[in-house]
C-alpha cells in the first residue's frame, strides 16, 4: 500500500510531494536571483562597475539548487566593496550624480550617473534577498500546491 499524504483536499504520494516540493525551491530560486540580478543593476554603486559584475558573478556561480535543498550566499572578491559604506562621498551629492568627472580607485577617470545607487546597499541587498525570495516561495507554492 501506497502511503498518501492530504494537502488542501488532495491526495499525493511522497514522490509526487517531493517533486512538487522540489519545483516550487526551484522556482523560487530562479526568480529570486533574476530579481536580486535586476536589483543590483539597479541600485548597487556602480563607479567602476566591478563590484555590481563580482556581486553578479558570486550569484551565477553560488546560487544554486542542491540535493539537500538550495544554497544562496553572497560575497564579493572587490577588495574595496564595502569601503563606500557610510563614507560620505558616497550619499547622493550632485558631484556624484551629476555626470560630471570623477576617479575611481585606480585613479582612472569615471562619469557617475548613478542616481538610483544605495550607500546601505549591503543592507538593502539582504532584505531585499529574504524579502522576494519568500514572497516567490508563497507565490510558487500556492501556484503549484493550490492556496
Amino acid at each position: 500500500m501506497v502511503k498518501t499524504f492530504r494537502y488542501r483536499g488532495k491526495f499525493y504520494t511522497k514522490e509526487e510531494l517531493l517533486n512538487i516540493l522540489n519545483e516550487i525551491l526551484l522556482l523560487t530560486l530562479n526568480a529570486t536571483k533574476t530579481e536580486t540580478l535586476n536589483w543590483i543593476n539597479q541600485f548597487v554603486p556602480k563607479r567602476t562597475g566591478a563590484l555590481r559584475d563580482s556581486l553578479i558573478e558570486w550569484i551565477n556561480k553560488y546560487w544554486e539548487k542542491t540535493e539537500n535543498g538550495i544554497k544562496i550566499s553572497l560575497g564579493t572578491d572587490v577588495s574595496h566593496a564595502f569601503d563606500i559604506i557610510g563614507d560620505p562621498q558616497h550619499y547622493g551629492t550632485w558631484f556624484e550624480h551629476s555626470g560630471e568627472p570623477a576617479y575611481d580607485y585606480t585613479g582612472g577617470r569615471v562619469y557617475l550617473d548613478d542616481p538610483q545607487a544605495l550607500l546601505t546597499w549591503d543592507t538593502a541587498i539582504a532584505s531585499f534577498i529574504q524579502e522576494t525570495f519568500n514572497n516567490n516561495l508563497i507565490s510558487y507554492k500556492e501556484t503549484l500546491l493550490g492556496g
